[in-house]
């Protein structure tokens, strides 16, 4: 079998300029871990991660660039051990770092794949296993399919019942040929006339102003990140006010955080980068590969009655679901050189709702909990993610720690509580004719003490801390 060629798609060639400025930094790993509880067969699970990574062509191949193009060269045989180590450690302790450590490498994509795997067996009932991919070949949509992907096949396997996912995978050259040809099809057409006209006259760089102003940087962005959940009481407060609003709760997360940027920032209109899966043709649900592309919203903040606030929100984030094929380099090439080769920001925060952790990583006999580990990099000055756990929401925060200080972060992650409490509580406390204390408490933050529980919430953060010992101290 000989090796493929063909063309990487226009959004891959972000993460590949990203990658040739910063060779160095990690902020492009993709690195998710399974903590998991109970009897696991180390052999069968080994197997069942190998035979998953090898069925996928993107987690094979290098990408080099040609003629003033980026191209992919698959493998002509995959060897799923040549990525995977059992590393086996002292303690709990060492297990923690060498997670980090493996997390912080960043990867060299002209002479290795872009993926790594360690397994790290505890004791007989405990153990971990880590995906480390590089985002240019996969997205978080594609992480979760794999992770389902090896449950479903250790299941199988444990179980002595024939693997029924063999077969090769759909091969991300078609999508690329797809993605790289859609700008000049009728729908193509139509979403570059919306962004254009979306983004006329738009102010770019919308951002936090830093608190720190050094006068040396790192020769790569770092990054440092804290998460809290938010209440179980806010979190069914934002649901019920959705429900009432006719609208998902997504919208009043994003519109509370396009208001806590306004205030911030003292910008009536501001524009914050979200990502969209971008699976909306049916050969590409089930693709492993860098899918999901990231568009920049425009919110008019300055709109102080809340009912009318929400519904410019939701229009917004409707018409961008809309219009969300347009490769985004497309949206920057349209804004000009300076911001396709990235030498100017369109947006420096970035805002992300992720699935639920509700029914994922089944595997068969084991409590699994799912994180993904913090890298050390930072892909922007601050990126914002929700995601759901048990019935809550958490709140993640990745940020430059050369730009912003801990207090600084603490302080807005309570002040996105505050705003998001406020907004909800027009729609549900209006519909009960009640009003809020304003003493609610908003944010939960978690006691890290054992290895479980840094893998409780959606991060493993960079070290033992977290900002809550720091508000503690401001609040005292």
């Amino acid at each position: 079998m000989k090796t493929r060629i063909f063309p990487a798609s226009p959004n891959q060639v972000r993460h590949w300029r990203h990658a040739c400025r910063f060779p160095e930094s990690p902020a492009l790993n993709m690195t998710v871990g399974l903590h998991m509880e109970g009897f696991l067969d180390l052999e069968t699970v080994r197997l069942a991660v190998v035979r998953t990574l090898e069925r996928h062509d993107s987690l094979f191949a290098k990408p080099f660039w040609a003629d003033g193009e980026l191209y992919w060269e698959s493998a002509a045989s995959k060897d799923g051990d040549s990525v995977l180590e059992v590393v086996r450690c002292e303690d709990k302790k060492t297990v923690l770092e060498e997670i980090r450590n493996e997390a912080k490498r960043p990867f060299r994509l002209e002479r290795e794949y872009p993926v790594r795997a360690r397994i790290f067996p505890i004791s007989e009932f405990e153990n971990i296993v880590i995906l480390n991919v590089h985002h240019i070949a996969l997205d978080g949509w594609s992480v979760e399919l794999l992770v389902k992907e090896i449950a479903t096949r250790y299941n199988n396997l444990f179980l002595g019942e024939p693997d029924l996912n063999q077969k090769k995978s759909p091969s991300f050259e078609g999508f690329s040929k797809y993605q790289s040809e859609f700008e000049r099809t009728s729908h193509g057409i139509s979403d570059s006339s919306y962004w254009k006209k979306e983004l006329e006259n738009v102010k770019t760089g919308s951002g936090f102003p830093p608190d720190i102003r050094g006068e040396s940087l790192s020769s790569w962005p770092l990054g440092r990140m804290s998460w809290s959940f938010l209440t179980t009481e806010l979190s069914d407060l934002t649901k019920e006010a959705a429900k009432v609003a006719g609208v998902t709760p997504f919208v009043f997360l994003i519109g509370a955080f396009a208001r806590l940027l306004g205030v911030e920032s003292a910008e009536d209109d501001v524009l914050v980068g979200v990502p969209f899966v971008n699976r909306l043709r049916a050969e590409d649900a089930n693709l492993v590969g860098f899918v999901v592309n990231t568009l920049p919203l425009r919110f008019k903040v300055s709109e102080r009655n809340d009912p009318q606030y929400i519904k410019n929100v939701s229009h917004t984030c409707g018409a961008a679901f809309l219009h969300q094929r347009l490769p985004y380099v497309n949206i920057l090439r349209d804004l000009g050189p300076e911001y396709e080769t990235s030498a100017k920001p369109v947006f420096r925060t970035m805002f992300i709702l992720q699935g639920s952790q509700t029914a994922r990583n089944q595997f068969l006999g084991l409590n699994c909990n799912q994180s993904w580990i913090s890298t050390g990099g930072a892909k922007y000055e601050q990126t914002w993610t929700i995601e759901e756990r048990n019935g809550a929401y958490t709140l993640d925060v990745e940020w430059n720690p050369e730009l912003f200080s801990d207090g600084k972060i603490a302080r807005l992650m309570e002040n996105y509580g505050e705003i998001l409490r406020n907004l909800a509580s027009t729609f549900v406390d209006g519909k009960d004719g009640k009003e809020g204390s304003g003493t609610e408490k908003n944010l939960s933050w978690p006691e890290l003490k054992d290895l479980a529980d840094f893998f409780s919430g959606p991060i493993v953060l960079e070290s033992d801390s977290n900002l809550d010992l720091k508000i503690q101290r401001q609040g005292g």
